[in-house]
């Protein structure tokens, strides 16, 4: 695997593990926490996208290795241009349900190349 594209998935593995730290604590009882929370996760959400994207650009053979490639890379675009249209359930529950399971495939890529 080209280096820049092991990079950009080794942040993309650094960004999943916050989103789940964040999700995790999710229902503090306190509303402005929940707000930065959730804010910081889908901040979190266009970095996953952008490093797929700087991942794919540099090794083009990944785009096919993730079925959720379109997915992730559709999120981000969302966010970051159709803010107004995000469902926060869709959101959480993306981070609760998707995200583990992407992340643990993009590791056994990462250990099968060599980079964990």
């Amino acid at each position: 695997m080209h280096s820049d594209a092991a990079d950009a998935l080794l942040d993309l593995v650094d960004f999943c593990d916050e989103i789940m730290l964040f999700a995790a604590g999710k229902d503090s009882g306190r509303d402005d926490i929940e707000r930065m929370r959730y804010l910081a996760i889908e901040r979190l959400f266009e970095l996953v996208g952008e490093c797929l994207k700087r991942a794919i650009k540099a090794e083009p053979s990944l785009a096919k290795r993730f079925a959720d490639t379109p997915q992730v890379i559709g999120m981000r675009n969302r966010i970051a241009h159709e803010y107004d249209a995000i469902d926060p359930e869709f959101v959480w529950d993306t981070a609760f349900n998707d995200i583990p399971l992407f992340v643990n495939d993009i590791r056994r890529l990462l250990a099968a190349d060599g980079h964990v």
